[in-house]
């Protein structure tokens, strides 16, 4: 093993995923130089040129940083992407971070620790987000009263529906269904 690609893993380096992997000789587990377990001791560490190769010698993929997906971008934005399904699935039904750790097995304050530092913002504010274009495509495309509409897509009151729907979208329901209109 060279020294680069020693420092490449030590570092964590992402910039080397796909160059090579390694494998611990001691759990036979291949990962990427991106991985975030512990790092073997550097006798114990082989280096592959593919990941074909370190199958072939007997390791199997981590679990943790996932070689064989070559889109993986690493378990919180796995999570987040989660999250983000889960929220699309329940957008009508009340929100409750107790319910997305029911659902995903994650502890909670965790969930939301990763949903904002991966999307910006929180899992609330998502659920949200997801609730008024829901409730955009129904002004769009039906003759539903708002308050219908804010029930549709899980609001309790017309009023708190509004209120959420303008500071996400800068105007009212009412007002977003006359723009539309006036459009077509």
């Amino acid at each position: 093993m060279k020294d680069e690609q020693w420092n490449a893993i030590v570092n964590r380096d992402k910039s080397y995923d796909g160059v090579f992997y390694w494998g611990c000789k001691k759990t036979k587990i291949v990962c990427r130089p991106s991985c975030t377990t512990k790092i073997a001791d550097r006798d114990n560490v082989e280096v592959f040129d593919d990941l074909d190769s370190a199958i072939a010698a007997g390791y199997r993929c981590c679990y943790r940083c996932r070689p064989e997906k070559e889109d993986w971008q690493g378990t919180t934005a796995e999570l987040a992407k989660n999250v983000k399904w889960v929220i699309e699935q329940q957008y009508a039904e009340k929100f409750s971070l107790e319910r997305l750790e029911d659902t995903l097995h994650v502890n909670a304050d965790y969930l939301a620790r990763v949903f904002r530092k991966e999307m910006g913002i929180t899992p609330l504010h998502y659920h949200n987000y997801v609730r008024c274009e829901k409730a955009k495509e129904l002004l769009r495309s039906s003759d539903q009263s708002v308050s219908m509409i804010s029930y549709d897509v899980g609001y309790a009151t017309p009023s708190h529906f509004a209120k959420v729907f303008k500071s996400i979208n800068g105007q009212t329901p009412l007002e977003y269904r006359k723009m539309r209109r006036i459009e077509q």
